[in-house]
C-alpha cells in the first residue's frame, strides 16, 4: 500500500525521507508530489502551498492534489495543518489531533462531482476523519510520549487574511477549537475519493483577542517539535491497520460518474 503525508505552513520536507520530486498531471490541473526513496518508496508527500509556498489557501488546486494521490495509489494519508488557537487549552506551539471540522471556506472547488458524466455523489461526513487511522496515531503518540490532543475541531475559514477578534469569538462559542484556511476542502475531497484520511493540527497563535490584542506568532521549540511529530506520522503509517470505519464506502451515489474522476 502506498501512504502520504500532506503538509501544510512550514512543513515542506519530511526530515530523514529522501526524495525524488514527480508532477502528476490529472483532469483537475498538475500537482506536485515528492516519491519517497530507498526505505520510503511507499510513501508520498505532498505541500500543499508549494515547496516556496507561493499558493495561498483559496487557490490550491485541492483536487488536483487528492486525485493525483489517488492516480498514485495512495490508500492511507496524514495531513498536517498550521493554526490558530480559539480555546487555552491548546497553547501556541500545542498539538491535536483533528475529529471534526466546520466549514466557513467558500468559492473553492471542493467536491469531485460536480453532475454530467462526474456523477453526483452525497458524502456521510459523521466522522470526517477516519477513526481508525486516528487512533493509530493516537496510539503512537502515547507511546513516544509525545503530547497530542486526542480531539479537537478545526474551523476552516476561507483567508487570506486572519480573522477578526469578533469572527474568533463567534468561532469558539460554535464549538471550534483551533482555526485555518485549508483543512475542510481537502478533507471533503479525501473522504469522496475513499482515503483513509486523518489530521493533525499544530498551534502558532492564539486567535485574535483571545488572550489580548496582539498578533504574535510563536515559533520557539515548534521545529523540534514538528520533527518529532512528522516522525510520529510515519511511525503509524507503518503500523498493522485493520479498519473499523467506512471510508471506502462513504459516498451514496445518486447518479454514477460515467468517466474515471481521478484520473
Amino acid at each position: 500500500m502506498v501512504k502520504a503525508i500532506i503538509g501544510g505552513t512550514g512543513v515542506y520536507a519530511v526530515p530523514g525521507v529522501k526524495t525524488i520530486e514527480k508532477t502528476i498531471t490529472t483532469q483537475y490541473g498538475q500537482a506536485t508530489v515528492y516519491m519517497g526513496q530507498a526505505d520510503h518508496e511507499d510513501l508520498v508527500f505532498l505541500t500543499r502551498h508549494g515547496a516556496d509556498h507561493s499558493i495561498p489557501p483559496h487557490k490550491v488546486n485541492y483536487r488536483a492534489n487528492i486525485a493525483a494521490l489517488k492516480k498514485l495509489g495512495v490508500t492511507h494519508v496524514l495531513a498536517v495543518y498550521c493554526v490558530g488557537s480559539l480555546k487555552t487549552m491548546l497553547p501556541p506551539v500545542g498539538m491535536a489531533l483533528l475529529d471534526q471540522f466546520i466549514d466557513f471556506s467558500m468559492h473553492r472547488e471542493a467536491t469531485f462531482f460536480v453532475g454530467g458524466d462526474y456523477g453526483l455523489g452525497h458524502t456521510d461526513m459523521v466522522e470526517p476523519y477516519c477513526p481508525t487511522l486516528r487512533n493509530i496515531v493516537h496510539q503512537v503518540s502515547q507511546r513516544e510520549g509525545f503530547e497530542l490532543l486526542p480531539n479537537a475541531t478545526y474551523v476552516s475559514f476561507n483567508g487570506p487574511r486572519f480573522e477578526t477578534a469578533a469572527e474568533i469569538r463567534m468561532f469558539a462559542q460554535l464549538g471550534g477549537d483551533v482555526i485555518g484556511m485549508t483543512g475542510a476542502s481537502e478533507t471533503s475531497l479525501a473522504r469522496e475519493a475513499g482515503l483513509h484520511f486523518a489530521a493533525v493540527a499544530y498551534s502558532v497563535n492564539y486567535g485574535a483577542g483571545l488572550v489580548d490584542s496582539s498578533m504574535k506568532i510563536e515559533k520557539q521549540g515548534l521545529q523540534e517539535r514538528l520533527d518529532k511529530m512528522l516522525s510520529i506520522l510515519i511511525e503509524a503509517l507503518r503500523e498493522p491497520f485493520t479498519p473499523q470505519c467506512i471510508c471506502d464506502s462513504a459516498v451514496y451515489m445518486s447518479e454514477k460518474p460515467k468517466i474515471d474522476i481521478f484520473s
